[in-house]
């Protein structure tokens, strides 16, 4: 609001990169918490069923097999995607073509 009572309705560049900083560093936050729990807990599933010979039911190797595949998702997909939410891809042309490939693996087989 200036001297005469009108809003002012602009807005500067800074707090443009400002509010995208803090959007970035949430970003990031949210992405390491989901990284470090999903790890630590599906690490203990794998353990827990994998080194105790009472847990290997068929019941509990659907449960390993999710576990495993979690895992997997979680090493791939979270850092690529986080890369990709700041228009940083730092895995060269090789990593590009294999993001591609995998992306267009997945489509085929799961839908």
């Amino acid at each position: 609001m200036d001297i005469n009572g009108s809003i002012d309705n602009t807005t500067t560049s800074s707090s443009i990169v400002g509010d995208e900083l803090k959007f970035g560093i949430a970003k990031i936050c949210l992405f390491s918490a989901f990284f470090v729990l999903g790890l630590i807990g599906n690490s203990l599933v794998l353990i827990g069923i994998g080194l105790n010979k009472g847990m290997q039911t068929s019941t509990n190797l659907l449960i390993f097999n999710l576990a495993l595949a979690d895992v997997l998702f979680i090493i791939v997909c979270i850092p690529t995607t986080l890369f990709g939410f700041f228009g940083h891809w730092p895995f060269t042309k090789f990593g590009c073509k294999l993001g591609k490939k995998k992306n267009f693996l997945f489509f085929f087989f799961f839908f």
